[in-house]
């Protein structure tokens, strides 16, 4: 447990026992946690909050408990190389078993930047990767970047995306999670520009308690959904509603028509303004493009 320090975490093995928090926590610090093996811990893996200019890389966290790495009201934070894996639920607690949980308590000075690279975020109880409160309105053109992450076999969903602005996801492999690959939601509205572009989002699963197993959902946010691979999910593959805009364009999205009837490889309802162009199959007016492309045409002017 770290307060006001630069510090330098590095090459530990550090597991949980009778008694035990979080494997490490940090308030106001700045420096590097790096090449740890963090396991077993009851209250996550790294906790951290208020802290800055901080280098969290090739960290392996498995089998924690609540989050396996926490970011709270922190800025300029990278997350490199690290294998966040097994978190488990906490029963007593609430928004738990995530792999990586990053939030602030909206005050623009507690809102800051994050970059995740090359992380592998899988086998978690929660969200692989839950981002919410981040919001500096028009001021910050990025304020979470996620670059060629694996973000895998997650048990509620594979993003999820809260009340939060400047979000760009590239090149990122969103593989077999349950509930949602990405949920964008409550952005706000035009202003929110979450750019998700080049990822591959798989094997989404219907968790059995609702309308979920869609690849993309995003509600009440811009987006710019384009040149995306987007296959074999369990229902839809890209569902925007009520209040988004933005654009879809050149994603190789296919198969969804087949998962049952009211299911759509593209479905847009009560929206203002969308761009389609260049997807395969689905907005090229296939000989099946009914079930391909569900477009509102009367709720969803300007398409």
């Amino acid at each position: 447990q770290i307060f006001s320090a630069r510090t330098n975490i590095m090459a530990n093995g550090l597991r949980g026992a009778n008694g035990a928090k979080a494997g490490i926590r940090g308030e106001a610090i700045t420096g590097m946690i790096a090449n740890n093996q963090i396991d077993g811990f009851p209250q996550g893996g790294i906790d951290l909050s208020q802290s800055q200019e901080l280098a969290i890389n090739n960290n392996t966290l498995t089998d924690n408990i609540d989050i396996g790495i926490v970011s709270f009201n922190n800025r300029d934070i990278s997350l490199s190389g690290n294998l966040i894996r097994g978190t488990r639920d906490n029963p007593g607690g609430l928004a738990t078993g995530h792999g990586v949980y990053i939030a602030s308590d909206g005050v623009p000075s507690n809102v800051g930047t994050h970059e995740l690279t090359d992380n592998n975020v899988s086998d978690n109880q929660g969200v692989g990767i839950f981002v919410s409160n981040l919001d500096l309105g028009d001021t910050a053109e990025q304020l979470v970047t996620m670059n060629k992450n694996t973000i895998a076999r997650n048990a509620l969903m594979g993003v999820d995306l809260d009340k939060t602005r400047a979000v760009g996801m590239f090149e990122n492999e969103i593989i077999d999670n349950v509930g949602y690959g990405l949920r964008c939601i409550d952005g706000p509205g035009a202003t929110s520009r979450v750019f998700f572009d080049d990822n591959t989002v798989m094997g989404t699963k219907a968790s059995g308690s609702g309308l979920d197993g869609d690849a993309i959902v995003a509600s009440n946010c811009h987006v710019s959904v384009d040149m995306n691979t987007i296959k074999e999910n369990a229902r839809n593959g890209v569902v925007l509603v009520s209040g988004t805009d933005g654009g879809c364009i050149d994603n190789d999205v296919t198969g969804h028509d087949a998962n049952g009837v009211g299911v759509f490889d593209i479905r847009v309802t009560a929206s203002p303004q969308m761009g389609f162009s260049g997807n395969t199959d689905a907005v090229q007016g296939s000989a099946d493009n009914t079930n391909d492309l569900n477009l509102n045409r009367t709720a969803v002017p300007g398409i």
